[in-house]
């Protein structure tokens, strides 16, 4: 099983032995859990500031664009990789209001190619 439970009980790491917790081992679905916790990281890609940008606009103008419903995602210079709690994403104007309709777009990388395709090959949505 490796270094990790060297210091264990003997009782423990039987339980453990017991559970197979490899890939195709009766305990496969706690491989992946496993695994998959671990296995994510994500960056910063882009933010539509069009949102914030309408806020400023003159009403001629502002009407405009929400009828075409145009987008202007902007990409940092930083993609901030990897992510980390409390980074800041997207400072708006000084005195104004948070926007809902602020959308970010982020990449996701999975380092465990294995416990991708048997996650996808085993999802079943619920309808």
């Amino acid at each position: 099983m490796g270094d990790k439970v060297e210091k264990m009980r003997r009782e423990v790491i039987n339980a453990l032995a017991a559970l197979e917790p490899y890939k195709d081992g009766k305990g496969n679905d706690f491989w992946i859990k496993h695994r998959t916790l671990v296995a994510a990281g994500s960056s910063f890609r882009s933010v539509d500031v069009l949102p914030v940008m309408k806020e400023l606009m003159p009403a001629t103008m502002k009407d405009a664009f929400v009828a075409s419903g145009h987008s202007l995602f902007l990409q940092p210079a930083d993609n901030l990789c990897p992510l980390k709690v409390g980074d800041e994403l997207f400072i708006g104007a000084p005195d104004g209001a948070l926007n809902p309709d602020v959308q970010f777009r982020f990449d996701v990388a999975l380092h465990e190619p294995d416990i991708v395709s048997q996650t996808v090959a085993d999802f079943k949505p619920h309808l």
